[in-house]
C-alpha cells in the first residue's frame, strides 16, 4: 500500500512538471504563399508616407531575397509614369523600392538592418519618406528597444540629396491609383511574397516622428493620418480595416483571381428608425385638457373665520384659585425649637455620667 501512494504521488508530481509545456502555441500573424495573394480593398485616398509592419521570423527560418511585406507594383508597371512602392526584406538589408518618375524606372533606398540577424524575433520595423527634409528613415523596434537607420542610394552608402530627390518619387506625390497587397504583389506572379509571419500593417499619410513611432510599436492606436491599419491572425485570411477608411484586406487565388472580402461593412445608419417614426409631439395630452382652475372650490367656501369659537369663550383669568390658599409661612414649626430640646438632652446626659462617676470614687474610697 506503501508503495502504491509513493507511486501515485511520483505520477502527480510528474504530470505537473509537464503540464506547463503543453499550451497553445503563439499566435505570430498569417504566414503568406505564393498562390493567395491579399490585396486591400480599394485604392489608397492618398500617398502613404509612413509604412509600418509587426513582423515575426521563425527561429528555423531561411532568409531569402526580394520579400515583400507590403507594396502595390504589378509586372508591366514600368511603362507609365505611375506610382508604385515595395517594402521588402533581402539577405543583408532592407530597402525600399520606388519608381522615379523622371527616369520611369525603379530605384532603391536601402538600410543596412539585416534580416538574418531578426530570426527567431517579433518586431516592428516602420519606413518614413520625409520628402520636405529628403530623408528616409527606417526605425527597427526589438524588445522594447528602437533603433533608427538613415536611407542610402544604390550601394547602399550614397545619402538620397547626393543621388536624387524624393519628389521625384511619384507615390508621394499622387494617391496610388492601384491596390496594395500584404505580404506580397503580383510582380513575377507574386514570386516575392513574404514567406514569414506578418500580425499588424499600418500605413500613414504624414511623416511619423520617432516618439509616434516608438509608441506604436508599442500598441497602435487610431490615428486621423491612417490610410488603413490592419490587425492578422493565423489561419485568418481576410481582415478589417480598422482605420475606419474601408480599406479591408480580401483574399485572392492567383494573380488572375477575383479578390473576396470579409463581412465587415457596417450597417449603413440610415437603416436605422427615422426619427420621424417616434410619436409627434402633438398627440400628447393638449395643455388645454386640464382641469380649467375655475373648477377648485372657490375660496369662499371655506369656513368663514367669524365660525371660530370668539376668544370669550375661554375661562377668564379670575377662575384661578387665588394665591391666598396657599399654607402661611407661619405654620411652619419654628427654627429655634429643635436645638433647645437637643441642649437639654446633652446636659441632662452629662449630669447623669457625672452622677456615676461620683458614685465610682466614693465606693472605691469606702
Amino acid at each position: 500500500m506503501k508503495k502504491l501512494f509513493v507511486f501515485v504521488l511520483a505520477m502527480l508530481m510528474a504530470a505537473m512538471l509537464v503540464s506547463p509545456t503543453v499550451s497553445a502555441a503563439a499566435d505570430n500573424g498569417l504566414a503568406f504563399t505564393q498562390e493567395t495573394l491579399h490585396p486591400l480593398a480599394k485604392n489608397l485616398d492618398k500617398a502613404p508616407a509612413t509604412i509600418e509592419v509587426r513582423v515575426t521570423i521563425p527561429a528555423d527560418a531561411t532568409i531569402t531575397s526580394n520579400l515583400v511585406l507590403f507594396g502595390n507594383n504589378i509586372d508591366g508597371g514600368l511603362d507609365t509614369k505611375t506610382d508604385m512602392v515595395r517594402l521588402q526584406f533581402m539577405k543583408g538589408m532592407i530597402r525600399l523600392a520606388v519608381v522615379n518618375t523622371e527616369l520611369v524606372k525603379d530605384q532603391y533606398i536601402y538600410f543596412a538592418i539585416s534580416p538574418t540577424e531578426l530570426v527567431g524575433k517579433t518586431f516592428h520595423i516602420a519606413v518614413v519618406m520625409d520628402a520636405a527634409n529628403n530623408k528616409a528613415l527606417a526605425y527597427l523596434t526589438v524588445d522594447g528597444t528602437t533603433t533608427s537607420y538613415e536611407g542610402n542610394v544604390g550601394n547602399a552608402s550614397k545619402p538620397l540629396d547626393e543621388e536624387l530627390s524624393l519628389s521625384v518619387y511619384g507615390y508621394l506625390n499622387t494617391p496610388a491609383n492601384r491596390p496594395f497587397y500584404v505580404g506580397g504583389d503580383t510582380q513575377g506572379s507574386n514570386k516575392s511574397y513574404f514567406r514569414y509571419h506578418i500580425s499588424e500593417v499600418a500605413a500613414y499619410s504624414d511623416v511619423r516622428t520617432e516618439a509616434e513611432v516608438k509608441a506604436d510599436a508599442a500598441g497602435i492606436t487610431k490615428d486621423e493620418n491612417m490610410l488603413v491599419w490592419l490587425k492578422l491572425s493565423e489561419g485568418v485570411t481576410t481582415a478589417e480595416d480598422l482605420s475606419g477608411n474601408g480599406n479591408h484586406m480580401g483574399v485572392q487565388t492567383g494573380i488572375d483571381g477575383t479578390p473576396t472580402f470579409g463581412n465587415y461593412e457596417k450597417a449603413p445608419e440610415t437603416t436605422k428608425a427615422p426619427e420621424t417614426t417616434k410619436a409627434p409631439e402633438t398627440t400628447k395630452a393638449p395643455e388645454t385638457t386640464k382641469a380649467p382652475e375655475t373648477t377648485k372650490a372657490p375660496e369662499t367656501t371655506k369656513t368663514p373665520e367669524t365660525t371660530k369659537a370668539p376668544e370669550t369663550t375661554k375661562a377668564p383669568e379670575t377662575t384661578k384659585a387665588p394665591e391666598t390658599t396657599k399654607a402661611p409661612e407661619t405654620t411652619k414649626a419654628p427654627a429655634e425649637t429643635p436645638k433647645t430640646f437637643d441642649m437639654g438632652l446633652s446636659f441632662m446626659l452629662i449630669a447623669v455620667a457625672a452622677g456615676m462617676l461620683a458614685s465610682a470614687v466614693v465606693l472605691k474610697k469606702r
